[in-house]
């Protein structure tokens, strides 16, 4: 399994659009930190407001890029059937790209965050031991966040095979936890034990407040999300392990 992982992932990185996305971020991140940069108010506070917006809105097409580079290539190619014929069982396939999806997204965060770093450094933003705690906490969150939620639509995917669909679900996501959050809330007796703050997206932003403030948090962030991945793993498994394959 390790050289179809290594494989795989020299497959994503070899991909101009996934490198050509990293570059369009990373032009939109400058750019906003030097309109912040021209402002009177420059400072901390101002590059992580500015930050923080630009990010929030270019997360959602990182999240698809990856979710479409590790998953969708699959249902455009004879590459499963031709691993499943050579005897990779169906489950070891889906675990390997569970790993993948955790590695690409880990790796273009990572980047992502030292080129917000050089900005905050060329640019005398001026951040504090906070704002770096800050910075970090963004970053780690929406990764994974997007682990998660790529987990989820892996259901999707492999249950209908079709990306589009996938692509809609992954996309949506938010407005669907939104939603369950509302009517959780709104279901007498509940609302007082707060069931969602269970939700996956909810749990995560209270533990990143928690990270952010300087509390112990990452175990349990990482927790919740490879425990999300592996009941998501088992259950795209049961759906996925009978169906026919169309060669």
């Amino acid at each position: 399994m390790n050289g179809l992982i290594s494989a795989d992932i020299r497959r994503i990185l070899r991909k101009p659009t996934y490198w050509i996305l990293l570059a369009a971020v990373a032009l939109l991140c400058a750019a906003v930190a030097l309109h912040a940069r021209s402002s009177d108010h420059w400072g901390a506070i101002a590059f992580l407001s500015g930050q923080e917006t630009i990010l929030s809105f270019t997360f959602l097409f990182v999240q698809v890029s990856i979710l479409l580079a590790v998953f969708a290539d699959e249902f455009s190619s004879n590459a499963m059937q031709c691993l499943i014929g050579r005897g990779i069982s169906r489950f070891r396939l889906l675990l390997a790209r569970v790993l993948e999806c955790i590695m690409v997204t880990l790796t273009c965060m990572l980047l992502l965050f030292l080129v917000e770093a050089l900005l905050a450094l060329a640019l005398g933003a001026g951040l504090t031991a906070e704002g770096w705690r800050l910075l970090g906490t963004i970053f780690f969150t929406s990764a994974l966040q997007i682990i998660g939620e790529a987990a989820i639509t892996m259901m999707i995917l492999y249950a209908t095979g079709r990306v589009p669909v996938a692509v809609i679900v992954n996309i949506a996501l938010p407005f669907i936890f939104d939603g369950l959050e509302k009517l959780l809330k709104k279901i007498p007796g509940l609302k007082f034990l707060h069931p969602e703050n269970k939700l996956f997206p909810k749990a995560l932003a209270l533990s990143g407040v928690d990270l952010m403030l300087g509390r112990p948090a990452v175990l349990s962030m990482l927790l919740r999300t490879f425990g999300l991945c592996a009941v998501c793993l088992l259950l795209t498994w049961l759906l996925f392990r009978k169906k026919e394959l169309e060669f």
